[in-house]
């Protein structure tokens, strides 16, 4: 057993001495506590491109050199933790494990010597603290700044919205656009994403959330589904931090593409040759609020206008609003190619505040029509 115990030591320290602090990449951001900001206006935070799971983490250690499977590695590492859920409460103490104690803890402060343990103020919990050799694994290495050199655009990451896997994205599920000086303000950004070989290109929707410390997530997905694969490049085409400059792309890593079902369209007609995926209040970039006198987009397919319908295809002109049981004509300028409707002139509605109002869109085929009706969840009328 002394043995196995040394042996796994061994790899221990032979991969601590290769490890490369340079591999570990850090940002700089201001810092958001009032208090201090006057003495340290900006900190340093690292930044990390996912979490290792359970799994992964044993498959690791077997693959460098353990000498048990990952399946006993996992049921020591589950019974370590069983008999410490159990231990802790009844026998509080400190635990040494080698590579890390365990210790119980109370927080918060007391007013006196002499005082009570109040669960108001006071919390009892467990500490756990690496070795001293862990702690310092990446003590004399010099990490890589993140921060890009100037203000240009940047793309870490793109994962599915709620996912911890790094560059990985779900056919028909949205997924985060995560970087820096990204920007989609002026309406005419987009994106696209260019499968690997000569899988072409497919359209990426955006809608943006500004994160506080200067970065940039914005959420996007797929105009429609795609096959499984690996090695797609997502490009944006951004302003950066200055409106007045000209559209640039920004390219990301190459991406993963898990295989699942495309988005469900918003509206279509009865056989599905005429279909809205995406609608948006373009200037503002919502999808859920829409100010009247703004551009309105429309995307899918079959949108056509009478004059570059092809043949067999539905078009339309017009549409109209409904508010308070009253109808407002909407204008309509169609791309030639039919993936986008937008709305260029508005009819006249009273100043207010309005939800869920129903947005309609009659489109025409030989003797056939059909409606294809949506809902705008906030309508504002300044």
């Amino acid at each position: 057993m002394k043995t196995k115990v040394n042996h796994d030591l061994a790899n221990i320290t032979a991969a601590r001495t290769t490890s490369g602090a340079a591999d570990v990449k850090y940002s700089v951001i201001p810092n958001a506590m009032p208090a201090s900001q006057e003495d340290a206006p900006y900190l340093g935070r690292t930044r990390v491109a996912g979490s290792c799971s359970q799994d992964e983490l044993a498959e690791d250690m077997v693959k460098s050199g353990c000498l048990m499977n990952k399946e006993e590695i996992i049921r020591v590492w589950n019974g370590l933790g069983a008999y410490l859920l159990a231990k802790m409460p009844e026998a509080p103490r400190t635990f040494d494990l080698g590579f890390m104690r365990v210790w119980p803890v109370i927080g918060g402060t007391f007013p006196s010597p002499d005082a009570e343990f109040d669960p108001e103020r006071n919390a009892l919990y467990v500490a756990a603290a690496p070795s001293a050799a862990i702690r310092d694994a990446l003590v004399g290495g010099t990490p890589t700044s993140a921060n890009p050199a100037t203000n240009l655009p940047s793309i870490g990451n793109v994962k599915q919205v709620g996912a911890n896997e790094p560059n990985t994205i779900r056919s028909g599920a949205p997924f985060w656009i995560l970087g820096r000086n990204l920007t989609i303000d002026n309406g005419d950004e987009h994106a696209e994403l260019k499968l690997p070989g000569d899988g072409g290109t497919v359209e990426v929707t955006l809608e943006v959330q500004v994160d506080d410390d200067g970065n940039q997530r914005i959420v996007g997905t797929l105009a429609h589904a795609v096959d499984a694969c690996e090695g797609a490049v997502l490009t944006l085409w951004t302003h950066g931090l200055s409106p007045e400059s000209s559209l640039a792309p920004v390219t990301s890593n190459k991406l993963t593409v898990l295989a699942g079902e495309g988005p469900e369209p918003l509206a279509q007609t009865s056989d599905g040759k005429c279909k809205v995926m995406t609608f948006k209040d373009s200037e503002g970039g919502s999808s859920t609020d829409f100010t009247l006198g703004h551009q309105w987009e429309l995307r899918g397919s079959g949108l056509f206008d009478p004059q570059h319908v092809p043949e067999g295809e539905w078009s339309g002109t017009d549409a109209f609003i409904t508010v308070d049981g009253n109808e407002a004509g909407l204008t309509l300028e169609h791309s030639e190619d039919g993936t986008v409707a937008t709305v260029i002139e508005n009819g006249d509605i009273p100043p207010g505040t309005y939800q869920n109002v129903p947005f309609s869109y009659p489109v025409r085929r030989g003797g056939l029509s059909e409606t294809l009706t949506l809902t705008i969840p906030t309508l504002v009328v300044n």
